[in-house]
């Protein structure tokens, strides 16, 4: 029991060893369940039946209900296979999370059917990423386009090399669903290090611009009748569909939050 414990009046030590026990807890790679938020990395450890597996938290929801605890309402995404899996969180309680090596630059080459080209921009490696490991963002994504990509952090090296059309330049690629090469259960022990560690060097969360250009393919003129509405519909060279002002119209290249889609302004000749 730590010193500084021992020190304080009975009343007090409860709440005092929560609070030591909340500091060991954050060193460990571990947080409270409140503290949960979109886009933090979660061991399937955490989830009943998913020890093999990692989880990007899509969503959060405080729910106090009338009887009983309190508790998070989560929604879960697989990062390997796109699953989304919901599930509950005793806000009393911590919940690990997964560290991430620092994400790295690279360039977006080309997408070839369902598999994304990215090249590293100081080493020149190449990489395939499945497409749907890009998740809601695999819509904005451009030829040329900066990405920057996380992978865990973990001693186990990445997938064999194998040889690009580029024979100055190894192209790593990266599979679809990897999997661990044994089954790991929670009774074997320690499976969420396991399932983390078979992960390591893989590419896991990849962030794009926060706006990125594209041409209007379709809109109608702006009219003068709507008034209220200060926007129309419009489509992009990308397929995607977003609300702009009435003066754009079909040619111009303007600039989108990648985020949520939304229209961010006119891109000038330069941006891209």
């Amino acid at each position: 029991m730590p010193p500084s414990l021992l020190c304080q009046p009975p009343q007090h030590r409860p709440a005092v060893l929560r609070s030591t026990l909340l500091r060991l807890a954050l060193r460990c790679g571990r947080v409270p369940a409140n503290n949960l938020g979109k886009g933090m990395l979660v061991p399937g450890s955490e989830v009943s039946r998913q020890a093999d597996r990692i989880f990007r938290v899509l969503s959060v929801g405080h729910v106090k209900p009338g009887k009983g605890g309190a508790f998070v309402q989560a929604k879960l995404k697989c990062v390997l296979d796109g699953t989304i899996v919901p599930h509950k969180f005793r806000s009393a309680e911590t919940v690990e999370t997964v560290d991430l090596d620092p994400a790295e630059d690279y360039s977006l080459l080309y997408t070839d059917g369902g598999l994304v080209h990215l090249m590293h921009g100081e080493t020149f490696e190449q990489i395939e990423v499945p497409r749907e490991a890009f998740g809601e963002l695999a819509v904005w994504l451009r030829d040329g386009m900066s990405v920057r990509v996380a992978s865990r952090q973990g001693p186990t090296p990445l997938p064999p090399i194998r040889r690009s059309t580029l024979p100055s330049r190894p192209c790593l690629s990266i599979p679809a669903s990897p999997r661990p090469q044994h089954a790991i259960t929670p009774q074997h022990g320690m499976a969420s290090q396991h399932a983390s560690d078979a992960l390591a060097g893989v590419p896991l969360l990849f962030t794009l611009p926060p706006r990125a250009a594209y041409e209007v393919v379709e809109t109608r003129l702006g009219s003068r009748e709507g008034k209220t509405d200060a926007s129309k519909p419009a489509v992009l060279s990308n397929g995607e569909a977003l609300r702009v002002p009435h003066f754009v119209t079909v040619g111009d290249r303007i600039l989108v939050n990648t985020e949520d889609g939304t229209y961010y302004g006119k891109a000038g000749p330069d941006e891209g």
